[in-house]
This record gives structure tokens, C-alpha cells and sequence, in this order.
């Protein structure tokens, strides 16, 4: 590739401001699990060259030759950006676009890098507003107390459609504001609610929880980090209450058969469990990846797991303490009623390079099945974020038994009981596509708390 630059480097001198809050330490390490390297898998993928040097080139040029992009900014310097969650441990880093590695390699036909191909709606979000100019996200802001940030995806959530953002509330009281966009999926995906960032960190110590009818993705120009509790999980409730966000109704094929108060359980990556009286369990779920929708409820009254999408232009990153929940939600148990085990939602990782910690877990296990009898019921245990076993079904005397909720390893079970004791099936679990350059991704063992794919993310020249 022809050098825009005669070599007359420039030392310029960058001052960090660190916030109050300090990241958990993680090892520098690229995708291929190799020690950091100064290469694309430090941090920040291809993160070219010395930070603190700008060097003398021609103005306003640019290229990509052979994946190497360089660009000079109006005064002759290399454009330099600071990425303020880059480093390997989530410290600031400064990237210079002087033979800046490309994550995805150079674009076909225009003198810039390729882009990401999510193979949903997100492309657009990416193609509209997801810039280098855009907004860095931490949530909760630094100086706030940890703590639970809720956030609603609905109609009637934190959405404004008028000044295309999400108003969020932060632990300390003030109001996030963060550039958003609705975007519509073919049935019976839901549609999705898209945060649109430069970069996004959700801090150690507090969760971030989701609900709504939409389904949730975070498109990002930059890294996003997870180093707190994404929760999307789905709960007992009714209608959008209590389910993970983007969550399947009742007309959904994958929803337990429902007769009389009892259900069988929600299905998913398999068929939900039985109900004890042999009604059947839900199908598989109708609206997999690449598209984004929730889990499937149990019968409408017991909350799926939501949909959860991270796209970045460069890195994944989630922390020790990282933990991404879209276990199902257990079944209702109560006087004559059963109610099955709503199934595990979906989660999309798409990046370059995505980063796993270890202790990092992503759970989508089917919630278990509810118990009723003529004197009371027991609820099912939603779905398990730790260990190997799945949710319990609910039982109480009199009653029948609830199924055992779907793990990654074993489908939900049925119901157990006899005329009068009844027992709602067993939700089954969710999955998880990981898609980065290479399709190999290092997953420490324990990770993926539901079925998981590692897959190859295309490069995409809109």
C-alpha cells in the first residue's frame, strides 16, 4: 500500500481522566488465546500502531490496502480515537488509524474498513447513527452507587420515538439519555429496540433489567463491556410482566398446550415438557437467529426469556463478573392450577473479537413447571443460573409435581400426578449464536448456561 505520510512523527502528549469507579482485572489476551501482542486481539482489535504518536501526513487522505486502513485528519495528524473501555483490564486506550488494522478487513469498493454483517435488522441501526461521533454509555454513570437500572423495551416504556432515544434512570437519580431506534422484524419476531452507542460499559456490582414487548440489541461502534448483570430474564406474571424483553405470546407455536388451568411447558431449542394430564409441550421455537425474539412463555402467564443482541464494530467484552440472564421463567402453582415452565430466551454475541472472563456466564435454562392440587400449589424454580441442574418443578401435598426446566444438556421433563394433582411441563432452554472473524472464539467451560453455536461474522461493505 502507497504510505500517505513523509515519517515525520509528531510525540503528542494525552491526558486520561480515570473515573472513580476501577474495573476487574482481566489478562490481556487475543481471541486466539494467545498473550497480548500489541495485535488486533489486545483490547481493541487492530489497534495500530503507538497511541501517543501522531505523525505528518497529507490532509484529509485516506486508504485501505491488504486490511490496513489510514486516514489523516484537516491539519496532516493521523486521526486518533479514545476509546475510554478498550483496554484489556476496560481502561481507557487511544487507537491511531495510521495502517490501523482492520477488525473485518477493508471495504470492497471505498477507502475505509468493512463493516459487520448481523444478518438482522441491526444492520440498519449500524447504517443510521452507530458512529465515531456517537455516544459513550456507562451505565451506572460513574459516582453513582451500584445498584439496578430498569429498563422498559414496550410501547408504553422508556422509549421516545420523537427524539429517537431511551430515557434511563440512573442509580444516583439522574436521567440517561441514550440515541435509540425501533426496527421492525417479519413475524413472529418481535420488533426490536435498538440502543445506538459509541461505546457501552455496564459496571460491575449492578444490574441493568429488561422487560417489554421488544426484544433488546446494543450496536456499537466501539467495544462493548459487560462487566454486571444483564438481566432478561423472565418471572411469573402476566401479559408483558414478568417476561424477559421480547418475549413470545400466546400465539406462538412454541407455547405449552393450555386446557383448564393446566399447561404443558414452553419449548424452544426442544419441545417444552408435558403437562401431567398430557397436555403437550410447546415446539421449537418458530424465530431463531439469525432473527432476535424471546423465549416462549408458559401459557401466557409465566415470563420467557428475553432476546438479547451485542453488535460491536471491534470487541466483546465480558468480565468475571459478567453475567447475561435469559432464563425461562417457572411455572404458576396454585388451588387446581399448573402452569408450565416458560423456555430459556436467545442471545446474539456479534463482534470481531469477542472476550470471555472466567466466571463470565450466559444462562438461558428453561424455568420448571408448576404444581396444583385441591388445597394450594407451588410454584416452579425459574430457570438456574448456576450448577448443572435445572429448575425444579414446584410440589406441595396434594399436589402433583412440576417437570424439571431444560438445560444445555438435557431437554425439560413432564409433569407428574394423577386426577386432581396436577403438574405444568417443564420449560426448555434458549440458545446462543456467537459469531466473531475467525468463528473460534475461547469459551471457558461453564460459560454457556443453555445451547451455544460459535459461528463466522461476515464482513458486510454497505
Amino acid at each position: 500500500m502507497m504510505r500517505l505520510t513523509s515519517r515525520i512523527t509528531v510525540v503528542v502528549g494525552l491526558v486520561l481522566g480515570v473515573g472513580a469507579c476501577k474495573f476487574p482485572e482481566l489478562p490481556p489476551i487475543d481471541e486466539d488465546g494467545a498473550p497480548g501482542d500489541g495485535s488486533a486481539g489486545d483490547g481493541a482489535p487492530g489497534d495500530g500502531g503507538d497511541p501517543d504518536a501522531a505523525t505528518v501526513c497529507v490532509p484529509e487522505a485516506e486508504s485501505c490496502a491488504d486490511g490496513r486502513y489510514t486516514r489523516c485528519d484537516a491539519t496532516g495528524n493521523f486521526v486518533q480515537h479514545l476509546i475510554p473501555n478498550g483496554g484489556a483490564s476496560g481502561e481507557p486506550i487511544t487507537i491511531t488509524m495510521d495502517d490501523y488494522e482492520c477488525p473485518m478487513g477493508c471495504h470492497t469498493t471505498a477507502p475505509r474498513c468493512a463493516d459487520i454483517d448481523t444478518l438482522n435488522v441491526v444492520n440498519a441501526a449500524l447504517d443510521n447513527g452507530v458512529s465515531a461521533t456517537g455516544t459513550d454509555v456507562v451505565l451506572p454513570l460513574a459516582g453513582s452507587p451500584d445498584g439496578t437500572i430498569a429498563l422498559d423495551t414496550g410501547p408504553n416504556g422508556q422509549f421516545d420515538s420523537v427524539a429517537a432515544e431511551v430515557r434511563i434512570t440512573d442509580t444516583g437519580g439522574g436521567t440517561i439519555r441514550i440515541p435509540a431506534e425501533v426496527l421492525t422484524q417479519s413475524p413472529p419476531a418481535p420488533a426490536v429496540l435498538v440502543l445506538k452507542t459509541r461505546t457501552f460499559t455496564l459496571r460491575a456490582g449492578s444490574t441493568l433489567r429488561l422487560d417489554g414487548a421488544r426484544a433488546l440489541a446494543i450496536a456499537s461502534h466501539f467495544d462493548v463491556r459487560i462487566e454486571g448483570v444483564l438481566d432478561g430474564s423472565g418471572q411469573p406474571g402476566v401479559a408483558e410482566q414478568g417476561a424477559g424483553p421480547g418475549s413470545l405470546g400466546d400465539s406462538a407455536s412454541c407455547v405449552g398446550q393450555w386446557m383448564s388451568f393446566v399447561s404443558g411447558g414452553a419449548g424452544n431449542m426442544s419441545n417444552g415438557g408435558r403437562s401431567s394430564n398430557g397436555l403437550t409441550g410447546g415446539g421449537l421455537h418458530p424465530a431463531g437467529p439469525p432473527a432476535l425474539a424471546g423465549g416462549c412463555a408458559g401459557s401466557g402467564q409465566v415470563g420467557g426469556g428475553g432476546g438479547i443482541q451485542l453488535a460491536s464494530r471491534t470487541r466483546i467484552a465480558l468480565a468475571s463478573t459478567a453475567q447475561i440472564d435469559v432464563s425461562g421463567g417457572g411455572g404458576a402453582g396454585l388451588t387446581n392450577v399448573a402452569l408450565g415452565g416458560g423456555s430459556g430466551g436467545n442471545v446474539l454475541l456479534q463482534a470481531p473479537v469477542v472476550f470471555f472472563g472466567p466466571g463470565a456466564v450466559v444462562a438461558g435454562r428453561g424455568g420448571g413447571g408448576g404444581a396444583g392440587g385441591p388445597s394450594g400449589g407451588a410454584a416452579g424454580a425459574e430457570g438456574t443460573v448456576t450448577g448443572t441442574a435445572g429448575a425444579a418443578g414446584g410440589t406441595c401435598s396434594g399436589c402433583g409435581t412440576g417437570g424439571t426446566g431444560g438445560t444445555e444438556t438435557s431437554p425439560p421433563t413432564n409433569g407428574i400426578g394423577s386426577t386432581g394433582a396436577l403438574g405444568g411441563g417443564g420449560g426448555a432452554a434458549g440458545r446462543c449464536h456467537v459469531r466473531t472473524r475467525t468463528g473460534t472464539p475461547i469459551i471457558p467451560a461453564g460459560t454457556m448456561r443453555l445451547s451455544s453455536s460459535s459461528l463466522v461474522l461476515a464482513p458486510r461493505s454497505p
